[in-house]
């Protein structure tokens, strides 16, 4: 039985706001930020925004992600995943900014990380240090946890995968249909009902 718990928005909220106690770096801070909110906002696993020990890794690259500047339609991020699970074709996300939110806005999140990350090449990890090293999975784990302890949540319900499960969890919540769920997080099956976990949204 999968005891995971999703990351939901006020949860997401809670562990942003801690990450100043959680890091002593700035960078970090709006590193994170940027992955935490990147991960809900696109569905993403842990394997598409970090670096595994796996060699056979598609991990996002600087050129797979685009800030777009809209007047009309408003700002947004667009993001192409090359590869991902049962899938060798690529996708393209638009993920809109949140006005009402600002805390929990990808784009506002993203635009900040990567006017300081400052990428020199396209080809480099998207979410990467300074000196172009990838973010380990390793590494995004352990300061998942360290934001989760301080807001006094169970670290053993909640893991990375958690993102995902909040993401269609809240999806669900707001209406949207099981196909576009099913689209947005790149399901090909019926897999993603297991990600719907409605009473949680209540914790």
């Amino acid at each position: 039985n999968d005891c995971r718990l999703p990351i939901t928005p006020s949860i997401l909220a809670k562990i942003i706001e801690a990450l100043p106690s959680v890091t002593t770096s700035h960078f970090t801070r709006i590193l994170l930020q940027a992955m935490y909110l990147l991960a809900f906002h696109a569905f993403l696993r842990v394997g598409e925004i970090t670096k595994t020990s796996g060699s056979n890794q598609h991990f996002l690259r600087r050129n797979h992600l685009s800030l777009v500047k809209d007047p009309s339609a408003g700002n947004y991020l667009e993001l192409t995943i090359p590869h991902f699970k049962h899938s060798k074709q690529s996708i393209t996300l638009h993920i809109k900014e949140s006005i009402s939110q600002p805390l929990l806005c990808p784009f506002n999140a993203c635009q900040t990380y990567l006017a300081i990350r400052l990428h020199k090449t396209a080809d480099e990890a998207l979410f990467s240090f300074m000196d172009g090293t990838p973010v380990s999975r390793i590494f995004f784990t352990d300061h998942l946890h360290r934001s989760l302890s301080f807001c006094g949540l169970d670290m053993q319900k909640y893991h990375s995968h958690s993102f995902r499960i909040g993401a269609a969890t809240t999806a669900a919540s707001s209406g949207l249909s099981e196909i576009q769920i099913q689209n947005m997080g790149r399901w090909k099956s019926s897999a993603y009902k297991k990600y719907i976990r409605i009473p949680s949204l209540q914790l």
